[in-house]
Protein backbone atom coordinates (compact mmCIF):
# COMPACT_ATOMS: atom_id res chain seq x y z
CA UNK A 1 0.00 0.00 0.00
CA UNK A 2 2.87 2.39 0.75
CA UNK A 3 4.25 1.79 -2.74
CA UNK A 4 0.87 2.61 -4.27
CA UNK A 5 0.58 5.85 -2.29
CA UNK A 6 4.16 6.77 -3.21
CA UNK A 7 3.43 6.04 -6.85
CA UNK A 8 0.40 8.32 -6.79
CA UNK A 9 2.48 11.06 -5.18
CA UNK A 10 5.17 10.74 -7.85
CA UNK A 11 2.56 10.95 -10.60
CA UNK A 12 0.97 14.04 -9.11
CA UNK A 13 4.07 15.97 -7.96
CA UNK A 14 6.77 14.50 -10.17
CA UNK A 15 10.05 13.06 -8.98
CA UNK A 16 11.46 15.89 -6.85
CA UNK A 17 13.97 15.51 -4.04
CA UNK A 18 11.81 17.44 -1.54
CA UNK A 19 8.70 15.35 -2.18
CA UNK A 20 10.72 12.13 -2.02
CA UNK A 21 12.28 13.15 1.29
CA UNK A 22 8.86 14.11 2.66
CA UNK A 23 7.46 10.70 1.68
CA UNK A 24 10.37 8.87 3.30
CA UNK A 25 10.12 10.89 6.53
CA UNK A 26 6.34 10.48 6.61
CA UNK A 27 6.58 6.76 5.98
CA UNK A 28 9.22 6.34 8.67
CA UNK A 29 7.18 8.32 11.19
CA UNK A 30 4.06 6.36 10.28
CA UNK A 31 5.87 3.11 11.03
CA UNK A 32 7.54 4.09 14.30
CA UNK A 33 5.13 6.49 16.05
CA UNK A 34 2.35 3.90 16.68
CA UNK A 35 4.90 1.46 18.12
CA UNK A 36 6.30 4.18 20.38
CA UNK A 37 2.82 5.17 21.57
CA UNK A 38 1.90 1.56 22.35
CA UNK A 39 5.11 1.00 24.31
CA UNK A 40 4.41 4.09 26.44
CA UNK A 41 0.85 2.92 27.13
CA UNK A 42 2.08 -0.61 27.89
CA UNK A 43 4.67 0.65 30.36
CA UNK A 44 2.05 2.73 32.18
CA UNK A 45 -0.36 -0.19 32.41
CA UNK A 46 2.36 -2.54 33.67
CA UNK A 47 3.34 -0.04 36.37
CA UNK A 48 -0.28 0.38 37.44
CA UNK A 49 -0.76 -3.40 37.71
CA UNK A 50 2.53 -3.79 39.58
CA UNK A 51 1.53 -1.15 42.14
CA UNK A 52 -1.99 -2.53 42.74
CA UNK A 53 -1.20 -6.26 42.79
CA UNK A 54 -0.21 -6.53 46.50
CA UNK A 55 -3.46 -4.87 47.62
CA UNK A 56 -5.52 -7.14 45.39
CA UNK A 57 -3.78 -10.25 46.72
CA UNK A 58 -4.26 -9.13 50.34
CA UNK A 59 -7.97 -8.55 49.74
CA UNK A 60 -8.28 -11.94 48.05
CA UNK A 61 -6.63 -13.66 51.03
CA UNK A 62 -8.98 -11.88 53.45
CA UNK A 63 -12.02 -12.87 51.38
CA UNK A 64 -10.99 -16.53 51.15
CA UNK A 65 -10.17 -16.69 54.87
CA UNK A 66 -13.58 -15.18 55.62
CA UNK A 67 -15.26 -18.13 53.95
CA UNK A 68 -15.84 -16.95 50.40
CA UNK A 69 -14.92 -19.25 47.54
CA UNK A 70 -12.22 -18.47 45.01
CA UNK A 71 -14.67 -17.11 42.41
CA UNK A 72 -16.56 -15.01 44.96
CA UNK A 73 -13.29 -13.63 46.28
CA UNK A 74 -12.11 -12.77 42.77
CA UNK A 75 -15.43 -11.10 42.04
CA UNK A 76 -15.12 -9.06 45.25
CA UNK A 77 -11.54 -8.05 44.41
CA UNK A 78 -12.52 -6.97 40.90
CA UNK A 79 -15.22 -4.72 42.31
Amino acid sequence: MIVEVGGIGVTINGLKLESLAARLIGGGAGCFIPELALSVLKRGLQEKIFMQLPDALDLLVVCVEAGLGWDSGMRRVSE
